[in-house]
């Protein structure tokens, strides 16, 4: 396997976020790369204070968008998701504790 970086340090899941994943060439690039493994670490950068209130109803289905565009690929890759590592205090980098542990 060739192992490849689409991360983008910062981004959202969320698409209405303050800064979606979706809106990077990263997230370009990775949706052509017809991998044949796709792995998925997403959800901390949503949980920002100002944000995760107003629009984690979309969660779920933001993210179920972004798992059909790899299911899509003509590899048909396997798909790991990942949950985000614990948030051990409320607040850190304006993020919320129960958003990242428990939602």
């Amino acid at each position: 396997y060739r192992v490849t970086n689409f991360g983008v340090g910062g981004t959202t899941l969320l698409r209405k976020g303050d800064h979606p994943y979706w809106n990077t060439s990263a997230f370009a690039s990775a949706s052509a790369s017809n991998a044949d493994v796709v792995v998925l670490m997403l959800g901390t950068n949503d949980a920002k204070r100002w944000q995760w209130p107003k629009l984690h109803g979309e969660y779920e289905g933001d993210y179920g968008a972004l798992i059909s565009v790899f299911k899509r690929m003509p590899s048909k890759p396997a798909i790991f998701l990942m949950r985000p590592p614990p948030l051990y205090r409320d607040g850190v980098y304006g993020m919320l504790q129960v958003a990242v542990n428990s939602d």
